[in-house]
């Protein structure tokens, strides 16, 4: 056990010097993406800091133009960064999805099969606020139909499980340390940057469970 709570103090140093670097000089975009992957490996709790420091430069980013934010950044970005903001507590007009509702069959021919975009939405609509989203809610709603159509279309995809775990179980309603990360971080290679955050929660997962399997003995005892 020590050698491993040693093995994870000098992964959380490196991680979060990583995560310093890319707020501080990388778009900031990156440092968005890098922020979910966290939250999806479960070990949120060691970079509170960091990730309140990404969202608060997001918002200010998103705030000061939507429009230019949205025209400037692929459909899954945007949806994104809505629902990490959202999430985060940050008050995000849900108006940047407007322009999308308007005509169905022109997004359907667009993200018809776009599975990151159309995904990202609907984990994104997941944060709507009733009558104050309605744009968000509609966008949402064509989503998952085009998902469910998708999956009609695709049972034997290898993307299929996927896709039916998230119209299941959107993130906003799960705990991600307890999902299959297999699923969770679908296509997901770990890059230089990203290697160090995979290995921590790597470390995290061998002590919580060597932790619990102390704790079973001493009850058994």
């Amino acid at each position: 056990m020590d050698v491993l709570h040693a093995k994870q103090t000098v992964m959380l140093k490196e991680a979060k010097h990583v995560m310093k670097k890319l707020i501080s000089e990388d778009p900031i975009m990156e440092s968005l993406c890098m922020v979910d992957l966290i939250q999806r490996l479960g070990i949120e709790h060691h970079f509170q800091e960091h990730i309140e420091a990404a969202l608060e430069k997001q918002h200010f980013i998103v705030t000061r133009d939507p429009i230019d934010f949205v025209q400037s950044h692929q459909l899954d970005k945007v949806a994104l960064t809505f629902r990490l903001l959202r999430q985060g507590g940050y008050s995000v007009n849900a108006d940047i999805f407007e322009r999308l509702k308007n005509n169905r069959v022109q997004f359907g021919e667009a993200y018809g099969e776009d599975l990151t975009s159309l995904i990202a939405v609907h984990e994104a609509a997941q944060l709507s606020i009733g009558e104050e989203d309605t744009s968000l809610e509609d966008v949402g709603r064509l989503c998952r139909e085009l998902l469910h159509s998708w999956l009609s279309r695709h049972h034997h995809h290898h993307e299929a499980q996927y896709v039916a775990i998230s119209l299941q179980q959107p993130l906003h309603h799960n705990l991600p340390r307890f999902m299959d990360k297999t699923i969770l971080l679908r296509n997901f290679k770990p890059d230089k940057k990203s290697v160090c955050f995979v290995e921590l929660a790597e470390i995290n997962s061998c002590i919580v469970r060597l932790m619990n399997q102390h704790e079973a003995l001493q009850v058994s005892k």
